[in-house]
């Protein structure tokens, strides 16, 4: 997932960035994440991200993990396991 951050007087680095899993918790920061691992299930994946001023914004996604031989038709379907939901 990646996200874009900017302010009018802001530049955010990755430590402004945090994200979270309703299922798995803490996932890491940055403004990119590459995560792997997962469980399967729905996560709500939230991104917050933090200003130098303290004001924080939070976007967040349904997703969903599905077993590794699990087939979807749906144009929705990644090949990794993971539905957009």
């Amino acid at each position: 997932m990646r996200s874009t951050g900017y302010g009018r007087q802001d530049y955010f680095n990755d430590s402004a960035f945090s994200w979270v899993s309703s299922k798995d918790g803490y996932l890491g920061n940055g403004s990119v994440l590459i995560y792997s691992g997962l469980s399967e299930g729905n996560h709500i994946i939230t991104l917050s991200v933090n200003d130098t001023e303290g004001h924080v914004t939070n976007e967040s996604v349904l997703i969903a993990v599905m077993p590794s031989d699990s087939k979807e038709d749906g144009s929705s379907a990644i090949s990794n396991g993971v539905v957009i939901v």
